[in-house]
């Protein structure tokens, strides 16, 4: 590639072999996403879309239709009267939660697959919610990669 001659390709055959299949099956993709429901389900700020067993197979997803607007639209969330610094620390929380507390990991968390959505609480006060879309691939980090990471981010930070 004339942009990135160093950069070496080797490894992309084998990732693809090795993502596609799980991207591709929905019956894996529904499970996980019931799986981060769960992890989720006490938290007033996160959501993740409804699973219809009895119409998902391998081959075919169904779900909850979520609305929301993509994680990277800064001036839509502006109209819309949202907390930007909120929306940073609803979604940094989120993916620190995974990582380091249940240890199972959304892969795949481009702006396409987490979306932001105001939010109004019961007591009338404004707040922001994300939507985890692409349940397709997830990472189970182990306890002690989960440590490890930990004592990395503290080194960093101290």
């Amino acid at each position: 590639m004339k942009i990135f001659p160093d950069f070496k390709y080797g490894w992309l055959p084998e990732e693809f072999q090795t993502r596609l299949p799980q991207e591709l099956d929905f019956v894996k993709e529904a499970k996980n996403c019931k799986r981060c429901g769960e992890i989720f389900k006490n938290n007033k700020n996160v959501s993740v879309p409804k699973v219809y067993d009895e119409l998902t197979t391998e081959r075919v997803l169904t779900m909850t239709f979520e609305e929301g607007i993509s994680a990277t639209n800064v001036r839509k969330m502006h109209e819309m009267g949202m907390d930007l610094k909120r929306v940073a620390r609803v979604i940094s929380e989120t993916f620190t939660h995974m990582i380091f507390k249940s240890g199972f990991v959304h892969s795949d968390p481009h702006p396409g697959n987490i979306f932001v959505r105001p939010k109004i609480m019961p007591d009338g006060s404004k707040d922001v919610e994300i939507v985890l879309l692409d349940h397709g691939i997830y990472t189970d980090l182990t306890q002690e990669t989960r440590l490890s990471y930990n004592k990395l981010w503290r080194g960093i930070l101290s």
